[in-house]
């Protein structure tokens, strides 16, 4: 047989590789003894290679005692090799619900130089609301979106981008660089970020930040509306519909949560 048809066989890794095919393509929780039986190898066989993969974070312990389910190592490992789909495409679905549920202009931003640039745009259908430019590139310190970038973004590019001493512009005044810095602390710890009529009088922005497969924060993800809307969603309703929109999103590329 010629060198480029030639096949060779390595028992371990196939074994490996079809544990991990049972349990990412079935997504239902199997035992040891399931995983010898149904793919005809030892059980000893089974558990080394499942003790190696759950190790690693590919495999991790189901919900009944001696069973096995795919891991967020897989997730992960599934999401970076997937070039298929954009961010923009994996979030369009969920901006469109969250535009749908709060009658909201709904963006997705990320980082761009100095600034934010908004990459996807979802208007509501309602007679009036807030329009933001595809491509428009925006102001980190007093925008939504780019607070919940710059909360995870590394001490030393915060610092390029606001060096000590600098105010940071707002529509009616400023603040200082000290009062920003306390509000991207709490940006981090509540998972969300708030526009109060500081980008433009009258306009307000509710955001959290979207993270993918590695825990990175690559954009932030939420609403821009008119403050003097009357039939307007409460804040907290508002706020519980952008978290759980960003979740969808940062799930949708690969992100595990630690807490869950």
């Amino acid at each position: 047989m010629k060198g480029s048809q030639r096949q060779y066989r390595v028992p371990a890794a196939e074994s490996l590789l079809s544990i991990l095919s049972v349990l990412a393509e079935d997504q239902a929780e199997q035992s040891l003894a399931s995983l010898a039986k149904r793919l005809l190898i030892s059980k000893n066989m089974a558990f080394r290679i499942v003790h190696l993969l759950q190790h690693r974070g590919f495999l991790e312990p189901g919900s009944q005692a001696g069973s096995y389910r795919a891991g967020p190592g897989l997730f992960r490992l599934a999401a970076r090799l997937d070039g298929r789909l954009s961010l923009v495409e994996r979030a369009r679905p969920h901006l469109q619900w969250l535009s749908r549920e709060t009658g909201d202009t709904a963006s997705l931003q990320c980082p761009d130089g100095d600034r934010v640039m908004v990459k996807a745009v979802e208007l509501p259908a309602s007679a009036y609301a807030f329009h933001i430019a595809l491509g428009a590139r925006l102001l980190y310190g007093c925008n939504a979106m780019g607070k919940c970038i710059l909360a995870h973004l590394d001490p030393a590019r915060v610092r390029d981008l606001f060096p000590e001493g600098e105010t940071v512009p707002l529509a009616r005044g400023s603040r200082t660089r000290a009062e920003l810095m306390a509000e991207l602390e709490l940006v981090r710890q509540t998972g969300l970020g708030h526009d109060r009529e500081e980008y433009l009088t009258g306009v307000a922005c509710i955001a959290t930040p979207v993270w993918d497969a590695c825990g990175q924060v690559i954009g932030g993800v939420g609403i821009t509306f008119l403050c003097a809307r009357p039939d307007a969603l409460p804040e907290h309703e508002k706020e519980r519909l952008v978290v759980e929109t960003g979740r969808r999103i940062s799930t949708a590329l690969g992100f595990v949560s630690s807490t869950t």
